[in-house]
């Protein structure tokens, strides 16, 4: 511990993480985010005059492969693995959060006084007996103290840090989440144009002969 304590950092408040790892039932035609595909309207060539531009030369781009199946199964994965990461850090929130007021202070929650200050009765007497001399039992008294040596001070401030600690690892959650979330929506978006993409019926031929 430092000699002289320095000005803590505003304290935070350690956030409850949720989460929610299930799946929808599938495409809904009504949701506008599943698209009926394009209307496409047919264009037959048309004959251009020998003052017409010459056409605009397209950017050449070379045909890839997306696996929307592959993505999901590693949102899944990942989802997963989230979940049971919200899980644990719940569970230390909340086992820090029993514990910070007297951790710092004494051995254990039983030491508390009963004022439920561990700060009280922290250095006590304790009697013991020694081996009988003379069939006659030698009492002595020790001094007692149950303190690991933090100031109230101090164990404020190591709380401080231990809630910023924690929000901290919440924030990383919730980035890692969001990347999941980012990855699915990419999956999504990939299967939304393959929904919405539809060739057109052929034109009508029209005999010649």
């Amino acid at each position: 511990m430092p000699e002289e304590l320095q000005d803590p950092t505003p304290d935070v408040t350690p956030p409850v993480l949720e989460f929610d790892g299930t799946w929808g039932d599938g495409p809904d035609p009504d949701d506008p985010q599943w698209l009926s595909g394009p209307e496409i309207t047919i264009r037959t060539p048309e004959e251009t005059s020998g003052d017409a531009e010459a056409p605009t030369a397209t950017v050449d781009v070379n045909p890839f492969e997306v696996n929307t199946g592959d993505i999901v199964d590693r949102v899944v994965g990942a989802l997963e693995v989230v979940g049971d990461t919200v899980t644990k850090y719940n569970d230390l929130r909340t086992y820090i959060g029993q514990r910070e007021s007297w951790i710092f202070a004494v051995s254990s929650e039983a030491d508390v006084g009963g004022d439920g200050n561990p700060y009280n009765g922290g250095i006590h007497e304790e009697s013991t007996t020694s081996t009988p001399g003379g069939g006659q039992w030698n009492w002595e008294t020790h001094t007692v103290d149950d303190y690991y040596g933090a100031s109230p001070q101090q164990v404020t401030q190591l709380n401080t840090y231990q809630h910023q600690l924690l929000t901290a690892s919440a924030d990383l959650i919730t980035l890692v989440g969001q990347y999941i979330m980012a990855v699915d929506a990419a999956a999504q978006a990939y299967a939304n144009i393959d929904y919405a993409s539809q060739f057109p019926d052929p034109p009508q031929i029209t005999e010649i002969f």
